[in-house]
């Protein structure tokens, strides 16, 4: 048992905090974070708080964030939350354009970093992250939505299998 208080922290990108919560006897308590590999490392941490977090909750969440030198952005409950969910969406459309031909991975991640002065190019990206966990937010939007604006791009699919 978790002393009272103290908040309950879960990766929420490919289910939400919403559903979380009915896994759980205290979902006041539960807070999502948008956690995927490489993200934390950056200054931004999403918390994503559902409908049944308490206010104790999201203050000490917080509080946390900011003790580890880091911005909170409290953002609303989704499959994806926001950083995840762009970022995946970015990857995808770069997959889509080098199966379409468009151009190779490092010469859509050159336009994307010089381009948009990003730090790194989408295929870089989704690779930092991981494909696998590309390919669940992906999926996990595309279940969660039913558009076809989050399928996954094919030769990303691939990329997961080796």
């Amino acid at each position: 048992s978790t002393p009272a208080g103290i908040p309950i922290i879960s990766s929420s990108v490919t289910v939400t905090v919403a559903q979380q919560a009915s896994w759980i006897r205290k979902p006041g308590r539960l807070i999502g974070i948008g956690a995927l590999p490489s993200l934390l490392g950056g200054q931004l941490v999403e918390l994503a708080p559902s409908l049944l977090t308490n206010e104790r909750t999201v203050d000490s969440a917080r509080k946390l964030v900011e003790s580890l030198g880091k911005e909170a952005a409290i953002v609303a409950d989704s499959v994806g939350l926001v950083m995840p969910r762009v970022l995946c969406m970015l990857a995808n459309e770069a997959y889509f354009a080098m199966m379409e031909g468009v151009a190779a991975a490092g010469d859509i991640d050159t336009a994307m970093k010089l381009g948009t002065n990003y730090p790194a190019g989408p295929v870089e990206r989704a690779r930092q992250i991981g494909v696998e966990q590309v390919f669940s937010v992906l999926s996990a939007l595309h279940t969660h939505y039913g558009e076809d604006r989050y399928r996954v791009a094919p030769n990303l699919r691939i990329e997961t299998l080796r």
